[in-house]
C-alpha cells in the first residue's frame, strides 16, 4: 500500500507572507490543525495550531503583523506519494509528527497523510511503535526542533 492510496488529496495550503491571524482563520474554517506552507508550487514547511500558540500567542505578539514565515516550521518532514505506508510511518516516528505533507517526484504538494490514515493499513506493530514514539516524545536526535533549526 502506497501513501497515495490513503492520503487526503485535497489540501489547502498557505503562502508564507499570509498574516498569522488569517492562517488561524483558515485552520478554523477547514477544521484542521496543520497547513502546508508553499510558494511557486514548492513546499517550504508547515504551520500548525501549536506553532501559532507557542510562537505568537504565548509571547503576546500581534497575529496581524506576524506572517506565516515568522512562526512556521521550516523544512518540515514530508514523504512521496509513491512511498510505502510503512516508510511514511517511520518518518513520522523519527520526526515525532502525526501528519506529513505528500509530494510527487517533482516535489509538488499532492496531499497530506496522517497517522490515522495509516491505521489498519500498516502492520499493527509499526502503527503502535510510531504512536508510542510520538506520544512519549522519543526522538533519535537527528534533527533539532523548529526553534533551534531557525537560529
Amino acid at each position: 500500500m502506497n501513501v497515495q492510496a490513503v492520503m487526503s488529496p485535497r489540501v489547502a495550503w498557505v503562502h508564507p507572507s499570509l498574516p498569522v491571524r488569517e492562517a488561524a482563520r483558515r485552520m478554523r474554517g477547514l477544521n484542521v490543525g496543520c497547513l502546508p506552507v508553499g510558494e511557486n508550487g514548492k513546499l517550504l514547511g508547515v504551520i500548525t495550531d501549536r506553532d501559532i500558540v507557542c510562537r505568537s500567542v504565548a509571547d503576546a505578539l500581534d497575529p496581524d503583523s506576524l506572517h506565516v514565515y515568522d512562526v512556521m516550521t521550516a523544512g518540515a518532514a514530508c514523504c512521496f506519494a509513491d512511498q510505502d505506508g510503512e516508510a511514511a510511518a517511520e518518518i513520522m516516528r523519527r520526526k515525532r509528527v502525526r501528519r506529513l505533507p505528500v509530494l510527487d517526484r517533482r516535489e509538488h504538494l499532492v496531499g497530506l497523510v496522517s497517522l490515522d490514515d495509516l491505521c489498519g493499513r500498516i502492520p499493527d506493530a509499526v502503527f503502535v511503535s510510531t504512536l508510542e514514539a510520538i506520544t512519549r516524545g522519543d526522538h533519535d536526535g537527528a534533527e533539532p526542533g523548529p526553534a533551534a533549526a531557525r537560529s
